[in-house]
């Protein structure tokens, strides 16, 4: 993945495609729920960016369900 350092946890860096799209799929679910652990961190302006949006979306998305929830059960 183009801007995304890898490091050697918790995957193996063997250069497989497997070993990347799994470490590529947790660092894409750990940045959009904002938890940021820092294992795998972008490292160009391309990786940050993508990593930025992903955070926004994260909030967005956090936010509707919020707001869904809350409107279904709100009495009437």
């Amino acid at each position: 993945v183009p801007g995304i350092q890898f490091k050697d946890w918790p995957y193996p860096a063997d250069g497989s495609a497997a070993s990347h799209s799994v470490t590529a799929l947790y660092f894409s679910i750990v940045t959009f729920v904002t938890l940021g652990y820092g294992d795998i961190v972008p490292v160009n302006s391309f990786g940050r960016v993508v990593a930025s949006i992903e955070v926004i979306l994260g909030f967005t998305m956090f936010g509707l369900f919020i707001a869904v929830a809350s409107s279904r059960l709100r009495p009437r």
